[in-house]
C-alpha cells in the first residue's frame, strides 16, 4: 500500500478549546454535545492543561510541574521528554517499554490480557496525561477511548468488532480496508486525532491484516478501554 512520507514533526502549538472543538467535531462527524463530553473528560485528566488555562513557565519549571507517579518504580522523565520534544515515534517506542516496565516485563516482550485489566493505576494515569498534555488534546489513550465508546463499544471489557474497526478508520489504523504496521504509523502533527499511542505494537502485533492479530489487538483494547473507566481516566 503507498503511503506518502512521514512529516517531520513540527514545533507544539496550542490550539484555543473552539479550534480544537471543531478538529474534534469535523473529524468524528459528531454533536456539540458530543465534543463538549470529549472535551470536559480531557480537562478533567490533565488538570487544564489542554486549553492553557495556567500561566505561562518556563520549560525547566513546567517539566518539575509534571506528575511522573509510578506503582511500580517506573522512571518515566524520559517519555515526558520525548514528549515535550514532539518526538512522537521515540516517545511511542518509550510508551511500549514503560508500560511494560510497569507490568514487570522486559523489552522485546508484550503485555498480556490479564495485565491490562490489572495495569497499576498511577502509571496508567501518568502515561496518559503526559500524552494529553504534550499533544494539546490530540493523542493519548483516553482520546482512543473516547473515541471507541462514541462509535458504539460499553466499557464492559467485552470486544465490539463493529465499533473497533469505525475506531480504526476514524484514527488510521485502517486505510482503504488495510491496517496499517508499524512501519506506516504517521508521526507528526498530519497524523489523525488519536492516532498515537499505535496500539498494535504494544500487543506484539507485526502482520498485516492478520484476522487473528486484527481480533487479539481489538480485544487487548477493550480491556484497556475497560482499565481506563475503571479507574476514572
Amino acid at each position: 500500500m503507498a503511503r506518502s512520507p512521514v512529516s517531520r514533526p513540527r514545533a507544539r502549538c496550542h490550539k484555543p478549546k473552539g479550534q480544537l472543538n471543531q478538529d474534534y467535531k469535523q473529524f468524528l462527524g459528531l454533536r456539540d454535545e458530543d465534543i463538549q463530553k470529549i472535551y470536559e473528560q480531557l480537562l478533567s485528566q490533565t488538570g487544564s492543561v489542554i486549553n492553557n488555562q495556567q500561566p505561562a513557565t518556563n520549560n525547566q519549571q513546567q517539566l518539575e510541574e509534571d506528575d511522573l507517579s509510578s506503582e511500580k518504580g517506573v522512571n518515566y522523565a524520559k517519555l515526558r521528554d520525548l514528549l515535550q520534544a514532539g518526538k512522537w515515534k521515540e516517545a511511542d517506542y518509550e510508551t511500549y517499554l514503560v508500560m511494560l516496565h510497569a507490568v514487570g516485563r522486559e523489552e522485546n516482550d508484550w503485555i498480556r490480557n490479564e495485565e491490562l485489566l490489572k495495569f497499576p493505576s498511577k502509571d496508567l494515569r501518568t502515561i496518559n496525561t503526559l500524552w494529553v498534555k504534550y499533544s494539546d488534546g490530540k493523542f493519548g489513550f483516553s482520546v482512543q477511548k473516547e473515541i471507541y465508546l462514541i462509535v458504539g463499544a460499553e466499557a464492559d471489557g467485552k470486544y465490539y468488532e463493529e465499533a473497533w474497526i469505525k475506531l480504526a478508520e476514524k484514527v488510521g489504523w485502517k486505510i482503504n480496508d488495510s491496517w496499517i504496521i508499524c512501519e506506516e504509523v504517521t508521526y507528526g502533527n498530519s497524523a489523525p486525532i488519536g492516532h498515537l499511542p499505535f496500539w498494535s505494537s504494544k500487543v506484539g502485533i507485526r502482520e498485516r491484516d492478520s484476522m487473528r492479530g486484527v481480533f487479539w489487538v481489538g480485544v487487548m483494547f477493550s480491556s484497556l478501554v475497560s482499565r481506563l473507566v475503571r479507574v476514572s481516566i
